[in-house]
Formats: C-alpha cells, structure tokens, sequence
C-alpha cells in the first residue's frame, strides 16, 4: 500500500504503436526520420482494431515508467492483432517465429536488407564454415550463404564455473577427404552457446555457420590469424542473420530458451475477461544496455553495428533487427513493406556509413518551404559522418577488453567504412575531421587511466574511461553557427559601408566639380 499520496500510481492509456517507436542508435540527429515511426503510423490506420498500453509510473518517480499491454486472443483475425500483446513462453523460443520475421523482411524490404555494407568488400580468401548437418568444418569454395554467431568467451570464467575449457580449432585438427578437401569433425563436447547457435541454425531452414573460435585457426602464423582478425567487420557483413547471445556471461551458458531457460518470465493475470503482462524493455532499452554482458566487451561492437540482421537472445525474450525494422518476441509490430511517407529514411537502422546519402528532390525541398514542419532533408551535413563517427566512438570507449593493446583492432572494421568520409584514421581520430576529433573529453564524473603507453595522450584511444569519451560535437555545431552569423554581419556591414563610402565619394566629387566650375 502506498505510504502517501506522493506514492500513488499512475495509470494512462496511450496507443501501442506510438510507445513501439524506436529511433536508429547512431544517427547523432536523432530524428523521427530514422525510426519505424512511419512505419508503424501507416499500418495503425489500416487496423480495424487499435491496441493500446497501460503506462504505470509514481508521482515520485515519472520517468521510471513500467508499461502493461493486452495479450491477443487467439481467435483473433489478423487484421486485428496488430499492436496488441504476445505471449511468450519462458523455457522456449518457437523457431518459427523468428524464421517467419527473417522471410517477411526478405520478402518486402527488397535488396535493402540483403545489401553487403562496404565492410563486405574484403571478406577472407580462405574462410572456413561449420556445415551444420554433417557437423564438419570446412573451407568455403565459393560465396555461400552462413549465418554467424556473436557472444562472449570468457575463458576463465567458464573454467571457473564449469572446469570446461574453449574449443577451438588448432592447425593439427584439420582433416582432409580423398579429395583434397578440408573436412574437419567438430568437437564431440562443444560449450552450450556454439551447440544451441549450431542447432538453431538448422532450425532457420541455413546450413553453414561461422564461430570465430571454430572458423579461426588459432595457432595460424600471426600473419595469417592476423587477416582473420582484421577482416572480421566483412565476415558479419557478409552473414545472412547474426545470432547473439547477449546475456551470456561464457561460451557454456547457452541460448535463453533454447537449451536453458530465460531468466525472467512473462508476468500476466487475467483481468476480468482480459490477459494483461506486464512488457519486457524494449530493444533500444537494452541495445546500449550494460545488464546485457555481450554489450560491455569490446570486439562485440562492430559485430553488432555491422551485421544486417540481428536475432538478439536474452533472459527477457527474442528481438530482431534488420535495416527496415525492429521486432520483438512480445508484440504484434511485423509491418510490410516500409512507409512511403515522405519524411520517412531507406534503411533506418543500417549503420550510417553504409547507407546512402539522403539527398531530397526539388520537389521535396518546394514541399518543405511550404510546409516547414516536414522533415525531408538532413541538417548539419556539413559534418559528413563525424556524427555517427562520435557516437560508435562514445559507446565503444566504455567497453572492456581483455587486451588493451586491441583497442584500435577491434574497431577498425568499423573506421575502415567511414574512411571515403573521414580520410585516413590516426590513431583513432579522422584525419578529415581532425580538429573535430580532438574535441574528446571524459563523461563528467568519470575517473580515467593512461592505458596504452603506445599511443599519444591525445588520442581517446590511449585511456581506459570508466565511463566514456564524449566529443563537443554540439559545441562545434554551435561554433559554426557563430562564425557564420559573425561572417555574415562582416559581409553585411562590409557591403553597407562599401556602398556608404561609394555614395559619400560620388557626392563629394560632385560638390568639389560644382564648387571648382564655379570659382573657374
């Protein structure tokens, strides 16, 4: 019971498809624009039966919001389910949910989804697969269509909690057929992770599977590991769906509800004739979340911002991310073809990079002048890509690795895509933006340590932060707008005293000629 008024709780109802919005984590603008906004609008208006969320928060606290939704009966046509809530089942993920979401969004987001990113353009010669019905490991002949696995190793605590060490694949494993085939067999006791990623790729209907542990040969000459290593950000570019295990602390915790149970159940009461459950976060919620141990460790980053579909396993439910859309386990939000609004953005959760300028038409620009509230042209371009640049920069520097001296190697599949924009990269910051990107400072409060004696102190790269670089971004914003408005009153009243000296001297002359006719 509530201790006084101030501790009551607030209920208000607002539509589902309005609390479903979610913006594209790297665009700087954070603009409705790069969200599914329009997206959600335009079938909303299609539904014959609206659904709506209960949001729950105190007087004391209304920024902590909890959210409460209808769950669809199962009599429902599906016209009418849209935005109304799904069950979800605690111990196990129905496959065929997230096969249906990877065939919508290949069905109607045409080639924006399949697209390589310019990641993709260097893929390794020899990369090696896990064909996940014969259970070997070989070396891809040709470009095949794979899935990849993304997730933490952590070795020693896995040996800790389990006594089980990695697997992985050493150069005496390899095994050939009469052929001259490479033809490894896996390893008969694989950690729970590799296994249920293996099962559930046969499950989506895929047979190859990349592991880095597995795929990498690990005592390969460095110079060799070395090109593996560099050209990880192509190997996540070029998958089809990147399988994340994101609450898992090792390599032996395995796949929430598929060989383990989830650790949070759905929460739902019948009230009256109605099933109410109480909403997981959302997938931006926990997308830069630290609860999540797959988002605290460094080399899963780019993997993440990289990979052109994600299905993303935690203790809470499924999610899935495409360039097109975000889908979750809980909710009816699976949308067609994306919005033909003409505020809407092509590829809104793409990392910015890879997507194409957005270059409005006349057109739209003599549309915006009439109406200029729309949102069809992007501001600050003048900045090219040093915002998003800012942004992965920001998240990347909170993470963990378990060797400093990998600081630049773990992003540089990602720097490498911003270099047609930002020019060479040195030691992390863009030689094109240069003096932009030494505009980095700590987050306030923040207690950092000189961690790479390498590099120069100038660099973000050389500190460990406890809680993140931020860069001035906005004071250059701000800065520019400054030097253009003193420019343009320069110009201004450089043009006005111009036509004030011209106007003076003609009426000098003409008063001297008079006066000189006269006295002749």
């Amino acid at each position: 019971m509530p201790r006084n008024l101030d501790d009551s709780i607030v209920l208000s109802n607002y539509p589902s498809w309005e609390l479903a919005i979610e913006r594209s984590p790297y665009d700087q603008l954070n603009t409705e624009a790069y969200s599914n906004k329009f997206d959600l609008r335009s079938i909303s208006r299609k539904c014959n039966r609206l659904g709506y969320r209960l949001v729950t928060f105190s007087k004391q606290s209304p920024t902590e919001q909890g959210y409460i939704q209808y769950i669809a009966p199962t009599d429902y046509e599906r016209e009418d389910i849209h935005f109304l809530g799904r069950g979800v089942n605690r111990k196990e993920v129905k496959t065929s949910l997230p096969r249906s979401w990877v065939r919508r969004c290949e069905k109607f987001h045409e080639d924006v989804c399949e697209e390589d990113g310019m990641a993709g353009r260097h893929l390794p010669v020899n990369l090696r697969l896990i064909d996940v019905e014969e259970k070997i490991l070989i070396k891809a002949q040709k470009h095949l269509c794979y899935l990849t696995l993304s997730y933490v190793w952590g070795a020693e605590l896995m040996k800790e909690e389990t006594g089980i060490s990695p697997v992985v694949t050493n150069r005496a494993d390899l095994r050939t057929n009469e052929a001259g085939e490479e033809c490894t067999p896996l390893p008969e006791n694989l950690p729970r992770t590799i296994a249920d990623a293996i099962w559930l790729t046969r499950q989506l209907g895929y047979r190859y599977l990349w592991v880095d542990a597995l795929c990498i040969v690990q005592d390969d000459p460095i110079h060799e590991k070395m090109i593996h290593l560099t050209r990880m950000d192509a190997v996540y570019n070029c998958s089809k769906l990147t399988i994340v295990a994101a609450s898992g602390f090792h390599a032996n915790s395995g796949l929430p509800g598929i060989s383990v149970a989830r650790k949070y159940a759905q929460s739902s009461e019948m009230v009256e004739s109605y099933q109410m459950a109480a909403m997981s976060p959302s997938f931006s919620e926990l997308e830069n979340s630290w609860s999540l141990k797959w988002n605290t460790r460094g080399w899963t980053f780019q993997e993440k911002v990289l990979a052109k579909r994600i299905l993303l396993f935690t203790d809470f439910q499924v999610y899935y991310r495409c360039s097109e859309s975000i889908w979750t386990e809980e909710i009816f939000t699976e949308t067609e073809a994306p919005s033909k609004s003409i505020e809407a953005r092509t590829a809104k959760y793409r990392w910015a990079a890879d997507r194409q300028p957005h270059i409005p038409s006349k057109k739209l620009l003599l549309v915006k002048m009439v109406i200029p509230q729309l949102n069809v042209s992007n501001e600050w371009n003048y900045l090219g890509k040093f915002p998003d640049y800012a942004a992965a920069i920001r998240e990347y520097s909170q993470r963990d690795l378990t060797d400093q001296g990998d600081v630049l190697l773990a992003i540089d599949g990602l720097l490498r895509t911003l270099r047609l924009d930002a020019g060479r990269f040195v030691t992390g910051l863009s030689e094109a933006h240069f003096l932009q990107s030494l505009l980095w400072h700590p987050e306030p409060g923040s207690h950092h340590t000189r961690a790479n004696y390498n590099l120069p102190t100038w660099t973000w790269a050389s500190w460990r932060r406890e809680k993140g670089i931020v860069f001035g971004v906005l004071d250059v914003r701000l800065l520019r707008l400054i030097i253009l408005t003193i420019q343009n009153v320069f110009i201004s009243s450089k043009r006005f005293l111009s036509d004030l000296l011209s106007s003076s001297s003609s009426d000098s002359t003409s008063s001297w000629d008079s006066s000189s006719s006269s006295s002749y």
